[in-house]
């Protein structure tokens, strides 16, 4: 009897160890791993087809379809034709140590690495080159004095055909620009040469932040007297065109130095 007891006894254990097995509560999830890192999408194709660098005054055009990426004091961008890309990219600096255009070409080209250089022009307030490296061709643009505004441009040799003509259309586009917003002080047209008009100059009111042997002017030309004649002093207006910095007395131990920043062939974009 004593043996029977303790085989029943055994046979419970068992079961209920089966059951403890086959239990329906849930075993402990392992810790979640972290989602993925966001991936930053390829720049978009852009809708705009200029840019204007208000802090260092120029303007450059791009083709239709140009991908467009913010860079540091410019903007990079790509053009996709025939399979192949031409990258690029605009951008302005000071130019610290007051360099020539014929220096800041050199250094240019031999930081880049060119091991040709077919194509050089340097004039006294702009430079550009065209050469190789590896199996890229190399284009760029420079603009001086002042600040230097710089448009490079590189794509593969093989595509030689399809991006020449594009690269043509946006460096002849990149030149010194500035909008300005300023109000009118006084309109002046210019004497009448041979009986032709010769245009005039817009002066604006001086702003707190301009420096005091500093003044600035806007000249424009006779098919705009019209517009420019119906102006009126203290009114604001924007406009739009070439700047030129020129001295009009040095300084000296006397008298500090009197400075010209005109805007040449000058237009009203807004008024």
């Amino acid at each position: 009897m004593r043996i029977g007891i303790n085989v029943i006894i055994s046979v419970l254990f068992l079961l209920l160890g089966a059951c403890d097995r086959h239990s329906d509560k849930p075993s402990p999830k392992s810790p979640a791993s972290p989602p993925p890192a966001p991936v930053s999408p390829p720049p978009e194709q852009s809708q705009r087809t200029a840019f204007y660098s208000e802090k260092y005054l120029f303007h450059v055009r791009y083709p239709d379809g140009v991908r467009i990426e913010a860079a540091e004091d410019g903007e990079s961008f790509f053009v996709m034709k025939a399979k192949h890309e031409l990258d690029g990219k605009v951008w302005g600096e000071e130019n610290e140590h007051g360099i020539s255009a014929a220096k800041r070409c050199e250094e240019r080209i031999r930081t880049i690495g060119l091991t040709a250089v077919p194509y050089k022009v340097i004039k006294e307030d702009w430079y550009v080159f065209s050469g190789i490296v590896g199996d890229e061709i190399v284009y760029e643009k420079g603009l001086m004095p002042g600040v230097v505004k710089t448009l490079h441009m590189r794509y593969s040799a093989i595509s030689k055909e399809e991006f020449d003509p594009i690269v043509t259309a946006i460096a002849k586009s990149f030149e010194s620009y500035e909008v300005l917003t300023g109000k009118v002080s006084m309109v002046t047209p210019f004497d009448r040469r041979k009986g032709e008009d010769t245009g005039g100059a817009l002066w604006f009111e001086s702003k707190p932040t301009d420096a005091h042997n500093v003044r600035t002017i806007c000249y424009y030309s006779p098919q705009h007297i019209e517009a420019f004649d119906s102006l009126r002093e203290g009114q604001t207006i924007t406009v739009a065109g070439y700047p030129k910095d020129s001295t009009i007395r040095e300084s000296s131990d006397l008298q500090s130095g009197l400075y010209q920043h005109a805007i040449k062939n000058c237009v009203i974009t807004a008024r």
